[in-house]
This record gives structure tokens, C-alpha cells and sequence, in this order.
């Protein structure tokens, strides 16, 4: 599944940990009946602290989405997020030294700016 085609969610929010905040996941079997389903990962975070239970729900929870935004502006990236009227969605564009800076669009903006910081790791990965 490519990143344009991922939707909010366990998945992205797993991804984002660990792609972008640079956290080392262990996915484990459990009951189905937990939020995510029968595998959810637990791990560390970029510091090594382990994490007790999950990870935040980036793709869902404001306060969560805002560490990944904090996350590059502390690592001198520029973030822009905002609502597109002629798109009638939220953008968001992550970018350093010209890498990065595709305009993601999405119905909120926990979304847009999960998916423009996946998209701009993978713009300086590569």
C-alpha cells in the first residue's frame, strides 16, 4: 500500500512512529477484540525508553499529530498546515533545503500532516 492511499488509523500511526519519530517497534500477537486488531506493536522510542502500552494515534489526536510537527521544527524543517478553499480539504507541506514540499491533501488536518511527514522522510531517504 503506498503512503497516498493510507487512511488515518493504527497503520499510519504505526508507520509515522517509526519512520518519522525514528521509534523501534515489536509487534506482537494478542486478543483481536483490542483497538487495531490482533497485532499491536510496542517498542522504543527514539531516547530507548520502552514504551508501556501503545503509541499516540498520531493520525487521530491533535495533540499527538502536533510531536510530529514539533519533531521537524526542532530539527529546523519548515511545516505549513492549513485549510485549501479550492480544495476543500487540509494541506500540509513538510520541507528542508528543497526536499520535501509535496502539498498532501486530506479530510483533517492530523492526516495531511501524518502523510506530508511520511512523504518528506521518504524525499530524504532516497
Amino acid at each position: 500500500m503506498s503512503i497516498d492511499d493510507m487512511k488515518p488509523g493504527y497503520a499510519l500511526d504505526a508507520l509515522v512512529a517509526e519512520k518519522v519519530l525514528g521509534w523501534r517497534l515489536e509487534y506482537h500477537t494478542f486478543g483481536s477484540d483490542l483497538p487495531g486488531g490482533p497485532f499491536r506493536a510496542y517498542g522504543y522510542d527514539s531516547s530507548g525508553r520502552h514504551l508501556c502500552g501503545d503509541f499516540p494515534h498520531f493520525s487521530t489526536d491533535i495533540a499527538a499529530a502536533w510531536q510530529v510537527v514539533e519533531k521537524f521544527a526542532a530539527d529546523n524543517w519548515e511545516v505549513s498546515v492549513g485549510w485549501s478553499i479550492a480544495d476543500n480539504a487540509w494541506l500540509c507541506g513538510i520541507g528542508l533545503d528543497g526536499h520535501g514540499w509535496d502539498m498532501e491533501l486530506a479530510d483533517t488536518a492530523l492526516h495531511a500532516i501524518c502523510l506530508a511527514a511520511l512523504k518528506a522522510m521518504e524525499a530524504t531517504s532516497g
